[in-house]
């Protein structure tokens, strides 16, 4: 026969071992949610995920996009097409550009990662599909492409052209800039330093801001970021 001070001991370190595996399951996957209901609007993204150990296809991953600590999308990274993973984000909102910012899950570590990357809200827009989606990188060593992230092409030989500094480390790869409702409005292999915000018929795009992706022969994303073309 247990002694009542035992038994309520027992039961005591049973409601800790609970409480305890409670929390480490709630920390492992955290549980984002996004309320669709409270807004009109919304974007979509179509996107891939870049851990330590390279493109991830663990179907347990999670991508969360936030503005603050409000969750406005999430999704897992389990999508197949054409024997890729995707991560397919409907993100909500009401206001053009907010500044989002993401956190992504990693089923293998068990970790949840802040990333460096942001990104603005655009009512309707569409950013990356299956043949060149949004890369989002967990890693701190990801690669960084010294290049400017505006420009003014008003032919006064400051800021008129997008401009790489170093240009041997896109060599052997293909320029991509896309409107950010994802079109493709100009692309150009080893690139010059010669766009200034024109379409690949040599018209003149509207002032916003522009996404670019530098690709290698297989279609992998090595470089992306944002230049934003301002007309004066």
């Amino acid at each position: 026969m247990i002694h009542k001070s035992k038994k309520q001991h027992v039961k005591r370190n049973v409601t800790v071992l609970i409480a305890l595996a409670a929390g480490f399951v709630a920390n492992a996957q955290p549980f984002w949610t996004a309320d669709e209901n409270k807004y009109q609007s919304s974007m979509t993204i179509t996107a891939q995920l870049h851990t330590e150990s390279g493109l991830s296809v663990n179907k347990d991953d999670v991508i969360g996009v936030f503005f603050g600590e409000e969750c406005r999308g999430v999704a897992h990274n389990n999508y197949e097409y054409n024997g890729q993973v995707y991560s397919l984000i409907t993100v909500y909102g009401d206001k053009d550009d907010e500044t989002l910012t993401v956190k992504v899950y990693s089923a293998a570590s068990g970790e949840t990662y802040n990333l460096k990357q942001y990104l603005t809200f655009r009512k309707d827009s569409i950013m990356g599909d299956l043949d060149n989606p949004f890369v989002f990188y967990t890693n701190l060593n990801e690669k960084k492409l010294l290049a400017s992230n505006f420009i003014t092409p008003n032919d006064d030989g400051k800021n008129d052209f997008f401009v790489v500094e170093d240009l041997v480390a896109v060599r052997d790869l293909t320029l991509k800039v896309f409107t950010y409702r994802g079109e493709e409005v100009f692309m150009q292999k080893d690139y010059d330093n010669s766009w200034s915000g024109k379409t690949k018929n040599g018209n003149a795009l509207p002032q916003g801001t522009y996404y670019y992706l530098f690709v290698n022969d297989k279609g992998e994303t090595v470089y992306q970021g944002s230049i934003t073309l301002v007309l004066k």
